[in-house]
């Protein structure tokens, strides 16, 4: 019994059940458990095999996302000739430095007390590259671009204020406008008097319409007073409406006509191409990918569909 003991004890052990079932249930627990029967250079060799598949697989997601992402012109096609390839990203060249230029030149003058919309867009424009993707999907959308447009926008919004603004003054104090609030005090009061000024009237009726009158007169002088305060207000005030809009407009010392001439001139490039002006900087990194080959370098890779990836067996085709 005793040699029996001794041999049988090494060939069987007690496991328990329930942890066992629980331990063989996952995965990574039944490989491990299969591992033990492999040799140590097998492992290491399947191990870094598998390294090497992931690295081959992340950059084949990168190259699908940037051949998905890219952005030719719709007359493209491989048989065009070097020379109109060059043109297209010679005219993009030149055209990116000029956009990127302007947007650095749109630096609003520091001025503590404003702090507008404008301000963020210009501080976004003093950084922002051509290059710069604000769409976190497969289509390219140009930040510069929408920034630009923005920032055109908001210009143009801001000048219609200050008309608005002035407008309202005009309106209110100029008494050569036939339709303005001065002007009709002064025409209420010329009513009044033409209205008092009867000589049939009785006595006390005379002496009524006088009281009346008067009261009229001092309720038009509030009006007056009021309005004149509402000038200063629009127009005097460090804190007056006009004086705001003009501060925040005195920051930009520039035409909304030359952000237009520059959103005009992208939107004419991209219109040459056949694309979205969002994706025109995209098609000008494409351009130049086609020309250096690199383009074709990623389509060639997914053609031969092969990774090299050298492992135990020598390399192999994933």
């Amino acid at each position: 019994m005793k040699v029996l003991a001794a041999v049988s004890t090494p060939l069987h052990t007690v496991v328990d059940a329930s942890a066992a079932s629980t331990a063989l249930s996952k995965p990574a627990s039944r490989l491990a458990f299969l591992d033990t029967a492999v040799r140590s250079e097998v492992l290491s060799s399947v191990q870094e095999t598998r390294n090497e598949y992931r690295s081959c697989r992340q950059e084949r997601e990168r190259l699908e996302h940037e051949l998905s992402s890219r952005t030719l012109p719709s007359s493209f096609s491989s048989d065009n000739d070097e020379e109109l390839m060059s043109h297209w990203i010679e005219e993009l060249d030149i055209f990116s430095a000029r956009a990127t230029n302007f947007c650095r030149s749109i630096i609003g003058i520091d001025d503590d007390r404003i702090d507008s919309v404008l301000d963020h867009i210009s501080r976004e424009l003093a950084t922002v590259s051509w290059e710069d993707n604000s769409s976190s999907g497969t289509v390219f959308t140009s930040t510069m671009y929408e920034s630009l447009a923005d920032f055109r926008d908001g210009l143009r919004s801001l000048d219609e204020q200050i008309v608005a603004a002035r407008n309202a003054v005009d309106a209110r104090s100029l008494l050569s406008a036939t339709n303005s609030a001065a002007a009709a005090v002064e025409n209420a009061r010329k009513f009044l008097f033409d209205a008092t000024t009867s000589p049939s009237m009785e006595k006390e009726d005379s002496s009524r319409l006088a009281e009346a009158a008067e009261r009229s007169h001092e309720l038009l002088n509030e009006v007056e007073t009021a309005l004149k305060s509402c000038t200063r207000f629009l127009e005097d005030d460090d804190q007056g409406l006009l004086q705001i809009l003009e501060n925040t407009r005195s920051k930009y010392p520039i035409a909304v006509e030359s952000v237009d001439g520059i959103v005009f001139e992208w939107s004419s490039l991209a219109r040459k191409h056949g694309i979205r002006p969002v994706t025109l900087p995209s098609c000008h990194m494409a351009l130049k990918s086609e020309r250096d080959g690199e383009a074709r370098s990623a389509v060639d890779y997914f053609a031969s569909g092969t990774c090299g990836i050298r492992g135990a067996a020598g390399t192999k085709t994933l």
